[in-house]
């Protein structure tokens, strides 16, 4: 299954695209007061958790969200911060 969003606005700038999924990276100066940066690298974690991608295309204002449509991805093992296995 493939959801694809198209912003109409100005989109990630092309120096930003390439780390727009890593924690706490934001783009515009004057929006850092609305924006933590973990939206975009949360989605991507839990896309990549159900066996999916999350991706920006080149323009910088599309986003495209796959997911497998053949059952769940398999189960991983978890690892606590603290040495845990869950």
């Amino acid at each position: 299954m493939t959801v694809t969003v198209h912003d109409g606005g100005p989109g990630v700038p092309p120096d930003l695209r390439d780390r727009v999924f890593d924690r706490f990276a934001r783009g515009d100066e004057s929006r850092h007061g609305t924006s933590s940066g973990l939206g975009l690298a949360i989605a991507a974690e839990n896309a990549r958790l159900l066996g999916g991608t999350l991706t920006v295309e080149r323009d910088g204002s599309t986003f495209r969200l796959t997911l497998p449509t053949d059952g769940l991805a398999p189960q991983r093992r978890l690892r606590d911060p603290l040495g845990a296995t869950t």
